[in-house]
């Protein structure tokens, strides 16, 4: 277990003034819905979402491979008082707000379930057979694999764009960026191989960073 030295704090949705004006939040794409869900971990007898200050404290506290998505704080509060699902399932249950928490190894997670479990290919079910779409550069003639774009982030960090539906990366990239589709389980693998540092789930592009329609590509 690690040695939290400084205990986090945990904090109601509501509790905007005591928190950061927008958040990191540990994700994971939602199984055969085009969404996505919120990583819960039961902390000190309580449910709790994972929330960060900022892309630096995430990637401490959750290693590179768990996906995540940023919200205003404000938008939180309302998920904690909504009860209707969305990012958090069957959002009936009160959850805390867990702040700049350093994970132990095993509470970790991914795109496809625990960091420290196998993918589970045997299992139709799994969460690892979750499909992902990757912005991604278009195929040339002679290329035998996507090339992925990725984007700078906070921290001189570069970050794979992750999305959990073709209609998700219209919606965040434009009509004109290309995609690559693949498992949950490989994300983690395909950032490796990318060069990345962490993976976006869900988030759009400022329209500068968009392509259009009169590019030469």
């Amino acid at each position: 277990m690690t040695d939290l030295r400084k205990r986090p704090a945990v904090f109601d949705p509501d509790e905007t003034a005591e928190l950061p004006e927008r958040l990191y939040l540990a994700c994971h794409p939602a199984s055969g819905a085009g969404d996505v869900m919120f990583e819960v971990r039961e902390w000190s007898g309580q449910q709790v979402v994972l929330a960060y200050s900022s892309l630096d404290e995430f990637l401490a506290g959750c290693g590179n491979d768990q996906p995540w998505i940023m919200i205003p704080v404000a938008r939180l509060a309302e998920l904690g008082s909504e009860k209707s699902g969305g990012a958090l399932g069957n959002a009936s249950f009160r959850f805390g707000v867990l702040l700049d928490a350093p994970l132990p190894a095993e509470a970790r997670g991914t795109a496809g379930g625990p960091a420290d479990a196998e993918a589970r290919w045997d299992d139709p079910d799994s969460e690892d057979w979750t499909m992902v779409h990757l912005a991604s550069q278009p195929f040339e003639p002679g290329d035998e694999q996507a090339k992925l774009e990725l984007q700078p982030m906070p921290g001189e960090h570069l970050a794979v764009m992750a999305y959990s539906s073709p209609e998700a990366v219209q919606a965040g990239c434009g009509p004109h960026q290309a995609s690559v589709r693949i498992p949950a389980g490989l994300l983690g693998e395909a950032r490796r191989q990318a060069g990345a540092d962490t993976i976006c789930l869900d988030t759009p592009l400022p329209q500068r960073l968009r392509h259009t329609s009169n590019e030469g590509r």
